[in-house]
C-alpha cells in the first residue's frame, strides 16, 4: 500500500545493508556481537587502540563519502577474523562514535581480540 510503512526486526544482513526477517525466517547465526568504537579518520597510523576502556580504531581513510566507514568494517573484518558481509554499522553513519554489529562471534571474544596488541 503506498504510503503504508510496516515495521518488521531487522535480524540479519546481506551485503552490509539489514533486511527485514518475514515470519519463519531464521537467522544465520543466533550469536552475535554489539562493539562501540571511536573512529579517527585520517590517521597517518591505523590500527586499534583501547584508551581508558573505549576501543580506538584508526583508519587511513578521511571521512568522504562513506570511505573511513567502509575501511572500519574491513579492518574489524580483518581483526575479528569474519567476512566483512558479517559486519554491520548500526549507528553512528556519520559520527566518530560507531556502533557495529558483528554475526557469528560472541561479544566478550570480540572485545578480547580487539584489545589484543
Amino acid at each position: 500500500m503506498p504510503g503504508h510503512s510496516t515495521h518488521l526486526p531487522l535480524a540479519h544482513t546481506v551485503g552490509r545493508v539489514a533486511r527485514p526477517v518475514e515470519a519463519g525466517m531464521h537467522m544465520p547465526s543466533d550469536i552475535a556481537a554489539r562493539i562501540d568504537l571511536t573512529v579517527k579518520p585520517g590517521s597517518k597510523q591505523p590500527g586499534f587502540n583501547s584508551v581508558a576502556g573505549t576501543i580506538e580504531l584508526r583508519v587511513r581513510e578521511r571521512a568522504v563519502e562513506g570511505a573511513a566507514n567502509a575501511a572500519c568494517i574491513r579492518a574489524l573484518a580483518d581483526r575479528l577474523g569474519v567476512a566483512p558481509s558479517r559486519i554491520t554499522l548500526v549507528r553512528g553513519q556519520t559520527s566518530r562514535r560507531k556502533t557495529f554489529s558483528i554475526a557469528g562471534i560472541a561479544e566478550s571474544d570480540a572485545r578480547a581480540r580487539l584489545r589484543e596488541p
